[in-house]
């Protein structure tokens, strides 16, 4: 049992040293600190990562209130415009990503949904296509506009119960109220309060499936150099029983210094979620990545096909999986991908879940697809 133990951590070791001695392999973990400082940096500037118009149809003080509330938020650059016409322009001329123009009705809708509960449209949004990022910093919106729908209800449910209050009276109990520690705290699943951290948080949640997208094309470059090692008759040594278990060795260990180099990254970014939550996530993303290029590789003839797929199959991620783009369609062609459970698995223990299912699926195939393949070559 020693010499075995010995052995496998001489093959660890002689593996790596054959990774680290080649310059793409080091220019890639170089790559991926670069991205991350980018950007945060970029996150730090005014402009931002999102350019939002803003807008009002009639003169309104809530409105005006929640605008210059807005135009204090770091990172995202908000732009106050004279008119929504004026708005609308920016957007049509992509020097805006989104418009938000604030109804002429405003404080009446804000009164009405404070005595019916019901809350009318009280602003209204131009945009093109929905991102990610535009559904997160629409929070920001919310958050401003939901003092006042809570102070209208207050003083509504008051006046119900004491029709002599005070409107004065009313509006000091409730910021006493107010000023009291918050009830509710804005929490990410097995992370720390985020609740003033919204650009470390959100503004570079891309940075997540980026890094998921880098570590699958490092998984398909280890893949790409044990098929050309094969073609050089590196392995003849190898029988195909344990063939699986090889390819696997091989491509796992270039992956595991990848995945480290992930969680520092994470980290650096200021995206990264409890350890306890990331690291089995990640671990999983590993293993699968690992059996998804392997099937891959049984699946396509030569290596020229095996380039030309991989090639298909990161661009396709990009779009269908939740990197840059909320995609509801493509379900089936979203489940067939380790990155689309893995970035919901980070939020969701029923994808956690999943993404175990899934994994132990691509390895029932990966023995088939090895059986099959070695009675071919029979």
């Amino acid at each position: 049992m020693k010499q075995f133990f010995h052995k496998i951590f001489v093959w660890f070791l002689m593996i790596q040293k054959r990774l680290f001695k080649k310059t793409s392999f080091l220019i890639v973990f170089a790559l991926v600190f670069l991205i991350v400082f980018g950007m945060r940096f970029t996150a730090n500037q005014k402009s931002g990562l999102i350019t939002i118009a803003l807008a009002q149809e009639k003169q309104s003080d809530f409105a005006e209130q929640i605008i210059n509330q807005l135009l204090e938020v770091r990172s995202i650059y908000f732009i106050d415009c004279k008119s929504p016409q004026d708005a609308r322009i920016l957007v049509e001329q992509k020097k805006a990503d989104a418009a938000w123009i604030f109804d002429a009705d405003f404080e009446e809708h804000i009164e009405q949904a404070g005595k019916a509960g019901a809350v009318r449209p009280v602003v209204s949004i131009l945009q093109g296509q929905d991102t990610v990022l535009l559904a997160l910093v629409r929070e920001i919106l919310f958050s401003k506009i939901y003092p006042y729908f809570s102070y209208s209800a207050y003083k509504n449910y008051i006046k119900q119960k004491i029709p002599s209050a005070n409107d004065n009276d009313i509006k000091i109990q409730f910021q006493r109220f107010n000023q009291m520690p918050h009830l509710f705290t804005q929490k990410t699943f097995g992370s720390t309060n985020v609740q003033n951290n919204f650009r470390s948080f959100y503004l570079i949640s891309p940075l997540r499936g980026m890094l998921a997208l880098w570590l699958f094309m490092c998984g398909f470059a280890a893949t790409l150099y044990f098929i050309q090692d094969k073609e050089r008759n590196s392995f003849v040594w190898v029988s195909s029983r344990s063939s699986l278990r090889f390819f696997l060795a091989m491509v796992l260990i270039p992956l595991c210094d990848c995945a480290v180099i992930l969680l520092i990254a994470l980290k650096a970014g200021g995206i990264m979620l409890s350890f306890g939550i990331e690291l089995p996530a990640v671990v999983m993303l590993v293993i699968s990545i690992a059996l998804f290029c392997n099937l891959l590789r049984l699946l396509t003839i030569n290596k020229n096909i095996f380039c030309a797929a991989t090639t298909i199959i990161l661009l396709t991620m990009m779009v269908v999986c939740p990197i840059f783009l909320k995609v509801n369609s493509f379900r089936p062609l979203q489940f067939s991908f380790p990155i689309f459970y893995y970035l919901n698995s980070i939020y969701s223990k029923s994808f956690m879940i999943q993404f175990a299912i899934y994994t132990g699926i691509l390895f029932v195939l990966n023995i088939i697809a090895t059986k099959i393949s070695s009675i071919c070559k029979l």
